[in-house]
């Protein structure tokens, strides 16, 4: 809907259908300054491999974001289609300054940024873009150190508006090489 609670147009309800198309790993993103520390679910997509970049939007209005922004830091923690009650958590606003402690969730951290403890992976990135979109903001990243996640399980996807987990590998002749 648009700012004045207006209803959709069919042409802007036909436009979410086809974004619904979008398959995207599902993400928390953390940030941290000060004495505080924040995270919300999201998604992403990679930018550049050389130098490894990615990029994630967040709502200006978060603390997550501001928190983000002041330190010019940020981690992705990579969910498992396990974790999808992780995300639906981390989705909801924060009430205390410590978001991890107020959820009880366990965390690492890498240069005073924290992370999801238990995940499938993570990159610790930092904001070389912000880029304002609406009523978010895209940030542009440089990936500056990754932790490996536990190997088992697969990655939670949004896809259609709901959490996926991912399906059996399609085997094509002739595929040709893609960067990821």
């Amino acid at each position: 809907m648009d700012p004045d609670n207006e209803a959709m147009s069919s042409e802007q309800e036909e436009i979410l259908d086809t974004l619904h198309w979008l398959a995207m790993p599902v993400v928390v993103v953390a940030a941290a300054a000060n004495s505080e520390r924040s995270c919300a679910t999201g998604t992403l997509s990679y930018v550049s491999l050389q130098p490894p970049m990615i990029s994630t939007s967040l709502a200006g209005s978060s603390r997550t974001y501001q928190l983000a922004h002041q330190s010019g830091q940020f981690s992705i923690s990579f969910l498992r289609a396990n974790q999808a009650d992780v995300a639906a958590l981390t989705a909801h606003h924060g009430s205390t300054p410590d978001k991890f402690e107020e959820l009880g969730v366990g965390t690492q951290e890498w240069s005073g940024v924290p992370a999801l403890e238990d995940c499938g992976a993570v990159l610790w990135c930092s904001i070389e873009q912000e880029h304002r979109v609406g009523d978010s903001f895209l940030c542009v990243a440089r990936v500056q150190w990754s932790t490996p996640g536990s190997p088992e399980g697969v990655p939670l996807l949004r896809f259609g508006g709901q959490y996926h987990e991912m399906g059996d590998r399609v085997q094509v002749s002739g595929e040709l090489p893609y960067p990821l």
